[in-house]
């Protein structure tokens, strides 16, 4: 505006005294600052801040939300991008902060995205207490080496050590790092104990963690562990047996030994550093060939020999059974596993899957089953990239079928897969005009609020239909506040109804039509916060209403969108309750408050955004054409059903990860499972 204002009094005074130039330079746009870090509860007396440094800005000026006035106001100017605010607060609760770069009154940027930050309590916060403390056990003959897992907070950790003659532990070393070698005498085999701490300050420091021992290696030589896993290929190839083994600490070679059926015994047979051997043997052997494997590292050195294995080459078979029918590989249908169908042979026991790696441009054996299905998780998959299968019958490697047809599939990489819909259009039990609301009890049972037909339905988890819960006109938000209690909003005569969940009977009720305190206009979603307090949409009216379970009314937020200012809404749909805060939506947008009305922030989603919830740590808000899935500051982590809806109003999520959706145009609820 300042710029707008000089550019204009710059042409009318060259009006007067000479012509004013049509082009003007080019303007630098400062960006708004990136990066914001604030610290939460790390400190008692102050919250620290830093971000990202912006080209061409001189300082940066730093916003605070002040709750009084409801809007953000200057807290300081800084060239630095660190800053201290000291300030005595309350510990805990969230203050907010917003950042803009400038380097003249006329060269400002945007604000930033807001932040919050808070202070810590007025006790010392506790650091974790270090995982994973291990100390080596005879693997070394001079020094037992210790290492654990870093804390976050902790700026270094002080291992102690049990003193046998004093009877407890005494510091040893402080370290910042997360490796100690204690080079200290002792007796071979005699167990030594440690504890570890971590700490940032002193009075900021951890408990210690649980003991652990190690000791000095015998003089003797110790044994290596045994290799495991040992796999030797059945008929995966025509002229080689592949092996496979896991590796084992301390090894540097390993020895496959391989029986001998002249001599009867196992006789050393290759010795190699890798855990991988090919053996090269003649076409058309069919015999099991056995199989074990021992770690080496010196002559003095070497592991026990491991459990035996065989392989065999592959033969050409005797095609005796039927192979498999209607097989089918799913494409894109689960976000980590890709599902294999076929029809089940009669009396076939087992199916041998075959995958094709086109590391060796052949398909290879992934696995046996007695099922006529298989899910492919493997963590070689990767999203729309085809994997090729075929599936056999089989008895024995001589009395097996021919392959099925060859398919592909592929993973979607998505974190929700798409499980079953339910529903159709019709007045029906289990049919829906206009499915607009969704609640949960406690048993996760769904319900589905459906105005056209005036009524809520009833159906189990799995979609099945129980009963019709209610009937009434227009009804719309459900809450259950307790396992034998239901609140219900009814549009149609602005009433709030709470009843028994089991019969419907009425225990409360109240409301009128109007815009007074406790009167309605219109309902949508409506929400309980932590003590069972109740928040209305009133719709009609562009508020937000809040009242206990008694009906008594104890406050209200929010004004028509013409109005100026924060809280303004809509068409306000949607509310919930999430770590203190309450959380509206208003067409495209998301509004942040205290439980007293307060604004803190808002972000504009950009699509029309209907009924919200959420579970511990993520809110989801039904947004159209997917479900959003968001964090506790709005970013969007995923959207879920992209391109499945055409329009999704409403959305609730089980303990188990499981989310239901309605698809109102399409008369039908969506399941998804977290995968």
């Amino acid at each position: 505006m300042a710029t707008t204002r000089s550019l204009l009094l710059f042409c009318v005074v060259t009006v007067l005294f000479g012509s004013c130039s049509e082009e003007q330079p080019d303007r630098l746009v400062l960006a708004p600052p990136t990066n914001i870090e604030i610290s939460k509860g790390l400190f008692a007396d102050r919250i620290a801040l830093r971000w990202s440094s912006v080209a061409n800005a001189d300082k940066y000026r730093l916003h605070k939300f002040d709750s009084t006035l409801g809007d953000y106001e200057l807290l300081d100017e800084t060239a630095d991008t660190l800053y201290s605010d000291e300030f005595t607060g309350t510990p805990g609760k969230k203050v907010f902060y917003k950042i803009q770069a400038f380097n003249s009154p006329e060269l400002t940027s945007e604000f930033s995205k807001p932040e919050y930050g808070f202070l810590a309590e007025t006790k010392s916060l506790a650091l974790g207490v270090p995982p994973g403390l291990t100390a080596s056990k005879g693997n070394y003959k001079d020094k037992i080496q210790l290492s654990w897992y870093s804390v976050v907070g902790a700026s270094g950790y002080r291992l102690h050590k049990l003193d046998a003659n004093l009877g407890d532990y005494e510091l040893l070393i402080e370290t910042a790092d997360t490796l100690f070698s204690d080079e200290s005498t002792g007796i071979p085999g005699k167990k030594v104990f440690y504890k570890i701490q971590a700490f940032n300050s002193p009075e900021l420091t951890s408990e210690f963690s649980k003991p652990e021992y190690g000791f000095l290696a015998e003089t003797k030589p110790i044994k290596l562990g045994i290799p495991h896993g040992l796999m030797a290929s059945k008929g995966n190839y025509e002229n080689k047996v592949q092996l496979s083994w896991y590796s084992v600490v301390g090894a540097s070679s390993y020895r496959v030994h391989k029986f001998d059926q002249g001599l009867g015994d196992y006789l050393p047979y290759k010795t190699l550093a890798d855990t991988a051997y090919t053996d090269i043997v003649g076409n058309g052997m069919s015999e099991k060939l056995y199989y074990k494997v021992q770690a080496y590292n010196s002559a003095e050195l070497f592991s026990e020999l491991s459990e035996a294995d065989f392989g065999f080459t592959n033969v050409s078979p005797v095609f005796t059974l039927d192979k498999p029918i209607n097989f089918q590989v799913s494409k894109g249908a689960f976000g980590t596993q890709i599902k294999l169908e076929w029809t089940a042979i009669p009396g076939v026991s087992n199916y041998q899957i075959f995958k094709f790696n086109s590391a060796s441009d052949s398909y290879e054996l992934l696995a046996q089953t007695d099922q006529a299905t298989f899910a492919d998780a493997g963590s070689d998959l990767t999203p729309y990239e085809k994997i090729f299968y075929k599936v056999r019958s089989y008895h024995s490697e001589s009395e097996v079928s021919g392959f099925s047809e060859v398919d592909f599939g592929y993973i979607s990489g998505k974190n929700y897969d798409f499980i079953s819909e339910f529903g159709s259009e019709g007045t029906n039990d289990g049919q829906f005009l206009f499915p607009e609301h969704l609640a949960l009890d406690y048993q996760s049972n769904i319900y589905v609020s459906d105005p056209n037909r005036n009524v809520v339905q009833k159906f189990s988890n799995d979609g099945d239909f129980l009963t019709v819960y209610y009937s009434t006109f227009s009804p719309r938000g459900l809450v259950f506040p307790a396992t034998d209690k239901a609140v219900i909003a009814r549009s149609g005569d602005n009433i709030i109804r709470v009843m028994n969940s089991t019969t419907t009977a009425l225990i409360k009720e109240w409301g009128s039509s109007g815009s007074g305190n406790g009167q309605f206009a219109y309902f949508r979603q409506i929400c309980l916060d932590d003590e069972n307090n109740l928040y209305v949409v009133d719709t009609g009216n562009s508020r937000i209403q809040k009242f206990d379970l008694d009906g008594n009314f104890l406050l209200k937020w929010g004004m028509p969108a013409g109005h100026s200012g924060n809280g303004a809404f809509k068409n306000v749909w949607g509310v919930t309750y999430f770590k203190g805060y309450i959380v509206v939506s208003s067409e495209s947008i998301i509004q942040v408050f205290t439980k007293t009305g307060e604004f803190q922030y808002q972000v504009d989603m950009g699509t029309t955004c209907y009924d919200i919830t959420h579970d511990d740590e993520h809110i989801y808000i039904a947004c159209g054409s997917y479900i959003a899935k968001t964090d506790e500051t709005l970013d969007v982590i995923e959207k879920i059903g992209e391109g499945d809806f055409s329009t999704v109003t409403s959305v609730v999520v089980d303990p188990n990860q499981r989310l239901y959706a309605t698809s109102v145009y399409t008369r039908k609820i969506r399941i998804y499972q977290k995968n």
